[in-house]
């Protein structure tokens, strides 16, 4: 009985290490995000700027 109490607790704990794995996955998912999301703001960031002040010139002068 002691056998299949001890089973039970380590297969019980091996379940709740997953959940910790998949929290650092999403993790480590929102990071590689955030970097994406950055990198494109600095690559586009100034046509987006131009674009922006462009539009406002024109809702401006209407």
């Amino acid at each position: 009985m002691t056998r299949l109490i001890n089973l039970y607790i380590r297969a019980k704990n091996a379940l709740d290490n997953q959940k910790g794995q998949g929290m650092a996955e999403y993790g480590l998912i929102l990071v590689l995000v955030a970097v994406f999301v950055y990198g494109a703001f600095q690559l586009l960031g100034q046509n987006i700027d131009a674009t922006v002040k462009d539009i406002a010139g024109k809702i401006k002068s209407s």
